[in-house]
């Protein structure tokens, strides 16, 4: 069974998930070799290494438990390769640009 969410996993989603499949956080975090509370705190505070632990465990990426500490690429940096018609146009520009200069 998939569980899919769009809002990301709340923590009481998250320690149900760990505990259905038979382990519990703190175990993560030892097995993980992090400290016993490393897992608690993540759910929390943003503690990447937590994280990580608690995502690979449940077979899920960090973006999808918690989308608002890592938001996706696309939607943070704007793509501008849509106005670049060439590298050689590009190259020209740069040479007009350092001729001027100089």
């Amino acid at each position: 069974m998939k569980i899919r969410r769009t809002r990301g996993w709340d923590r009481h989603a998250i320690m149900a998930e760990v505990r259905r499949r038979g382990s519990n956080l703190r175990k993560l975090a030892l097995e993980a070799g992090l400290s016993e509370s490393a897992c608690r705190k993540a759910l929390a505070v943003p503690l990447p290494a937590g994280e990580t632990a608690i995502a690979g465990f449940l077979g899920v990426s960090v973006q999808e438990l918690w989308p608002d500490r890592y938001p996706t690429l696309s939607a943070s940096i704007p793509d501008n390769t849509a106005n670049i018609t060439s590298g050689a146009s590009l190259n020209a520009a740069v040479v007009q640009t350092s001729e001027v200069a100089a």
